[in-house]
């Protein structure tokens, strides 16, 4: 850009966007901590508890394995 092209053809020839550019980065992974825990409200008596991931996984699959329940 130093040279006297214009910035959109410079980033074109290096395959970036204008994003991509300008971005400057903080250093920190974006995103939130993944949880060990997950809430869950059951709907039948409403009360909420906590549950593990393979607690939940488990009650997943055997709702999925109900032949009721089509999708």
């Amino acid at each position: 850009m130093s040279k006297g092209l214009n910035r959109d053809t410079c980033l074109a020839i290096v395959g970036l966007s204008k994003n991509q550019f300008y971005y400057i980065s903080n250093g920190r992974r974006p995103g939130k901590r993944p949880s060990l825990l997950t809430r869950y409200r059951d709907p039948k008596t409403l009360e909420e508890k906590m549950m593990t991931e393979n607690q939940m996984v488990m009650a997943i699959s055997t709702l999925k394995t109900n032949p009721d329940h089509g999708y």
